[in-house]
């Protein structure tokens, strides 16, 4: 019985490896009183309440990946009217398609949106890349458009163009989604599993140090070439670099060293919140971005970077640190209500806006998966863009709609078409 619930439900048992995985780092952290991943410079009192924070975390990533989540689900929504979906599906699509490839030639010749590149854009083109935000159009896109003509090119696109500016984040994204309708539709066998892992042996070391190797040239501002590459991966043990490279995938997956991390600096979180070195989180995303503008003020960090600067201060790269969705609660204990409150109204809009569209399993999959990564880590201001998106993208659905000739809306409606 428990494997017919999973193969109807197959995002619980992610939601099973995440609470598994962090309950495996639980124990690690017990018996070596050290952090893992970017929190392991964070010193560990034996009496922190390790075991406590777990809980904790299990119990958020339980009540949104589940009940929540489930609630959210059920609620009804004005639908967008789909009268000719073939048509939307290859307006949407090739939209997409031409969006992505300027954006990657705009980051290529730019330096801008690689990872670890320190090139801040300042020109209008910039601009137009951060009020449409490509990569989460396409990871909405591929929810909703799985079964699409257009889906491979758009998704080899996406890969191609994450690659090239040093993300491998979406290989996840693909084992995620893909993992699920397989196992759903029944298909998925033994030979799917030893050919995963075989391109997994073969091919992750490969990616995983083309990522460095981008990033690396890309944070010191270097032009290269694939020759320089080569050489620099022809010099280095694959099944040490494979080693490596899961270790920092499960390192970056789990939370709670992130969590505990949180709840050992929160009076110096908190001191900084009250000097306004960050937003608060209900400021954290392009909102708090547009009030700063309009108001002339500074543009103000967001609580993963200060956490970020916390933990690596002679860092010149801008990057975000996971606060989780539960760090909130040490850093501003006085506003827990108010935290989880504001999670709950930001995963459910970005549902509810989701559900306008024709909804197939593999949109809930995207939604349920955008929480996963963006609700229970703590990353609002992330989680508020996917909001904008997906309201981008059902606006899409409206504007690339037929509209019917009024002659003909009348004739029919005469003949009782309507």
């Amino acid at each position: 019985m428990l494997n017919r619930y999973f193969r109807d439900h197959p995002r619980y048992l992610w939601l099973a490896f995440y609470l598994l995985l962090n309950l495996i780092y639980t124990v690690l952290i017990i018996n070596n009183w050290a952090l893992y991943s970017e929190a392991r410079v964070v010193s560990v009192d034996s009496t922190a309440p390790v075991i406590a924070i777990f809980l904790l975390l299990a119990a958020s990533y339980i009540f949104f990946q589940t009940f929540w989540f489930n609630f959210v689900s059920k609620i009804r929504v004005i639908r967008v009217r789909a009268d000719a979906p073939e048509i939307v599906d290859k307006r949407v699509s090739l939209t997409l398609l031409a969006l992505q490839l300027m954006f990657l030639a705009y980051a290529l010749s730019s330096g801008a949106y690689v990872a670890d590149s320190t090139v801040q854009g300042g020109s209008f083109l910039s601009l137009i890349w951060v009020f449409i935000p490509v990569d989460v159009l396409s990871f909405i896109y591929y929810g909703f458009y799985r079964r699409s003509p257009y889906f491979k090119i758009n998704c080899a696109a996406w890969l191609i163009s994450s690659f090239l500016r040093g993300w491998s984040g979406i290989l996840l994204t693909i084992i995620f989604f893909e993992s699920c309708r397989l196992i759903r539709a029944r298909t998925i066998r033994m030979r799917h599993v030893f050919a995963s892992v075989a391109a997994l042996v073969i091919g992750y070391p490969l990616i995983y140090f083309g990522k460095l190797f981008i990033r690396f040239y890309a944070a010191a501002q270097q032009s290269t070439d694939f020759s320089t590459f080569w050489s620099l991966y022809e010099s280095i043990n694959i099944f040490e670099a494979l080693g490596i490279a899961v270790q920092q995938a499960f390192d970056r997956l789990q939370l709670i060293s992130s969590s505990v991390a949180v709840h050992e600096i929160a009076p110096a979180l908190r001191a900084d919140y009250y000097n306004n070195m960050f937003q608060p989180f209900w400021l954290e995303g392009l909102h708090g971005l547009a009030l700063d503008r309009l108001l002339g003020r500074p543009e103000a960090l967001n609580v993963g970077q200060v956490l970020a600067l916390q933990l690596d201060p002679l860092s010149l790269v801008n990057w975000n640190a996971n606060p989780t969705l539960i760090g909130w609660f040490f850093i501003l204990p006085q506003y827990a209500v108010f935290n989880f409150l504001y999670a709950l109204l930001l995963g459910a809009v970005f549902v509810l806006l989701g559900r306008m569209l024709k909804q197939t399993p593999e949109s809930r999959d995207m939604m349920w998966y955008a929480w996963l990564i963006l609700l229970i880590p703590g990353w609002y201001g992330a989680m508020f863009l996917y909001v904008y998106v997906m309201f981008l993208f059902v606006a899409l659905h409206m504007i690339f709609e037929p509209q019917k000739k009024a002659g003909r809306n009348m004739a029919e409606a005469h003949c009782g078409y309507r």
